[in-house]
């Protein structure tokens, strides 16, 4: 069935003559079938009209003194929901600074602060500012009023690695950033610590002072440290005339004591564990590390301190 309801009254006929032999029906518009369809229709009213009355100035109100309150609780009054519960949150300084801190330290683990040691070389390399370095926490820069002691919490747990003279001026800057920072750091790695040349590279002139060790003396608070010997510099090479090939010898423990001034290391006063480590580690070499291991141990125990120690 097709209907005309949408178009002219004269097209009907033209259609009708096009159209003869198909299936489709015409209609009519009279009789289209869909014109019988009644839907609902909506009436548009007007919202009220409000006046004046409506509205009475606000000054023409009259103000009372009598306040009446129902007690609706009955059970207590809103004096008594203060004395049982705070509705306020908390204010993190009202709380002594041990608290404080661990406050800190749980945010700063909670994050990975101290899954690794930061080696400061990367650090070094990118110019940071000693004062404010990247590995530093989120926490740390919360605020000003904050900053001494989320750093110095984060000094006291966190480990570093110092692999050359560079590493080592950037720490002593990071430290003298927050007030008693030597106090505050407790591990230290010397990744390079057989490098340190016996004669100045320059001058020739003997080196009176390890710049590594002087770094661990003036760090207060340090308790463990780890010194890494190869077996490069902590031996020398003697010409064996029978093959005419170079022997590698180890320096003895006096020899090493002396080269490396290690006797420094016992001026750490909270030093409580000395890890040394070898590379390429061969059982000599380990004999020559357990012998200055040995030394330290029993100079500190000379002195009345006990300490550990690790060969790796």
């Amino acid at each position: 069935m097709f209907s005309t309801t949408a178009f002219p009254d004269d097209f009907l006929p033209s259609f009708s003559r096009l159209y003869v032999d198909s299936h489709i029906r015409v209609v009519s518009r009279d009789e289209d079938p869909r014109l019988g369809l009644q839907t609902d229709t909506y009436t548009f009213q007007r919202p009220p009209k409000y006046g004046q009355d409506d509205f009475p100035p606000l000054d023409s109100a009259q103000a009372s003194d009598a306040l009446e309150v129902t007690d609706t609780s009955g059970a207590y009054t809103y004096a008594d929901v203060l004395k049982l519960s705070r509705t306020t949150g908390f204010d993190l300084f009202e709380f002594p600074p041990e608290v404080r801190e661990l406050v800190w330290e749980a945010a700063m683990r909670a994050g990975g602060t101290f899954s690794n040691g930061i080696h400061l070389r990367s650090h070094v390399y990118r110019r940071e500012e000693p004062d404010r370095p990247s590995f530093l926490p989120r926490v740390c820069f919360l605020s000003r009023s904050t900053r001494d002691e989320t750093v110095a919490v984060f000094m006291r747990n966190a480990s570093y690695i110092i692999a050359s003279i560079h590493d080592n001026v950037f720490l002593r800057k990071f430290i003298a950033s927050v007030p008693g920072g030597q106090l505050n750091i407790r591990e230290l790695s010397f990744r390079n610590f057989d490098f340190f040349p016996e004669h100045d590279r320059e001058t020739g002139v003997l080196n009176t002072e390890d710049s590594d060790l002087e770094l661990a003396v003036h760090c207060e608070g340090l308790r463990t440290v780890h010194l890494t010997m190869g077996p490069r510099f902590i031996g020398y090479h003697v010409l064996d005339e029978d093959t005419g090939q170079y022997d590698h010898r180890f320096r003895s423990t006096e020899e090493l004591v002396t080269k490396y001034h290690l006797r420094r290391l016992l001026d750490c006063e909270r030093l409580r564990t000395v890890h040394w480590h070898g590379l390429w580690m061969t059982t000599e070499h380990e004999r020559v590390l357990r012998g200055l291991a040995n030394w330290v141990k029993a100079e500190f125990a000379s002195r009345g301190r006990k300490t550990e120690y690790t060969v790796t």
